[in-house]
């Protein structure tokens, strides 16, 4: 059977996902995170290679794929992208290979016809608005340096810094404190920053598990910091929001998606929406489509390989006039 891939590959996990032809989902697998390291982009390539060679393995087809779309974050940037996709085809996973970034597989995945707004909150963050034409702009997404508000991440940090606020007393109390030092071994507050200091992005994102458990156990610090990740997530909307409306586009209402791990906590995404709302009044949102980034992947991939298959087409056929 001839296939198509779709790979969404974020800093937790990356799903792939082996479709018919015509997209129809065969078999998905899901693995370690597939997040691309500029310092070694190729890692992420490997990762990606192992995942896809079980899943054909397990879903029990053969061959290359008709064509694969691999949907990573951290390929922003060209030379990474570049990399990547190289590795990809020397492994000779695909006819056709074609590598974009996880937010550009998740607005292909979430945003049907019409104008409509992305939020991706996972181990990173990030937004999207699409108008009626199918352009597309961002917003936020800057890494866990300079971005990443409203994340997993971003939260968790927040969670480890009101912790040791907490001991110093420049803080309110919180059962975090205890909470965070079991999770991560630490013996005292003092082994807080060194276990950070050594965790790996994903490994400090995990700790949002704490926070969610803090706060459904009535601790308001935790709450707070869910409130607060919320209303961040909500302030990447509204720059959107005036661009689509910019655009002579009808705004109200407007889809909105929530994608990622951060919206897997209870009451999270009503939390966003509401701070949505308050921000932009006037603006209605509703529940928009609801295929995720992998799935777009694999829409990609059909769409690849579907533009090869009528460029051959076309460079078989006679020119007009001749013999």
């Amino acid at each position: 059977m001839r296939y198509l891939v779709g790979i969404d590959g974020g800093g937790t996990r990356t799903t792939v996902v082996l479709a018919t032809a015509d997209g129809v989902e065969l078999h998905r697998h899901v693995g370690p995170a597939g997040l691309v390291d500029p310092a070694a982009p190729t890692a992420s390539a490997r990762v990606v290679v192992d995942l896809v060679r079980d899943a054909v393995a397990k879903a029990g087809v053969s061959g290359p794929a008709r064509a694969l779309c691999a949907g990573l974050a951290g390929v922003e940037h060209e030379a990474n992208r570049t990399v990547v996709r190289q590795a990809l085809e020397a492994a000779r996973l695909a006819e056709q290979v074609t590598v974009v970034s996880d937010g550009q597989a998740a607005v292909e995945g979430a945003m049907g016809e019409g104008p409509a707004l992305l939020l991706l909150a996972g181990t990173g963050s990030i937004a999207y608005a699409k108008d009626r034409a199918g352009a597309v702009k961002r917003c936020g997404g800057w890494g866990m340096v300079l971005g990443d508000e409203g994340s997993a991440y971003g939260t968790a940090r927040s969670a480890l810094a009101a912790a040791l606020h907490a001991f110093d007393g420049r803080g309110p109390a919180t059962s975090l404190l205890a909470a965070l030092m079991a999770e991560t071994g630490a013996a005292t507050p003092r082994g807080l920053p060194a276990w950070a200091g050594r965790a790996s992005k994903a490994d400090v994102a995990a700790l949002t598990r704490i926070v969610e458990a803090e706060a459904l156990a009535g601790d308001a610090v935790a709450l707070q910091l869910l409130h607060a990740a919320a209303r961040a997530l909500a302030e990447h909307l509204p720059p959107l929001v005036a661009w689509i409306a910019e655009r002579a586009d009808n705004v109200s209402p407007l889809p909105l998606v929530c994608f990622g791990g951060m919206f897997r906590i209870k009451g999270f995404e009503r939390l966003t929406r509401e701070a949505v709302e308050r921000m932009l009044p006037g603006i209605t949102t509703s529940h928009g489509p609801a295929a995720d980034a992998a799935t777009g992947a694999v829409r990609l991939a059909q769409a690849s390989f579907a533009e090869a298959t009528a460029n051959r087409t076309s460079a078989s056929q006679p020119l007009a006039g001749t013999a």
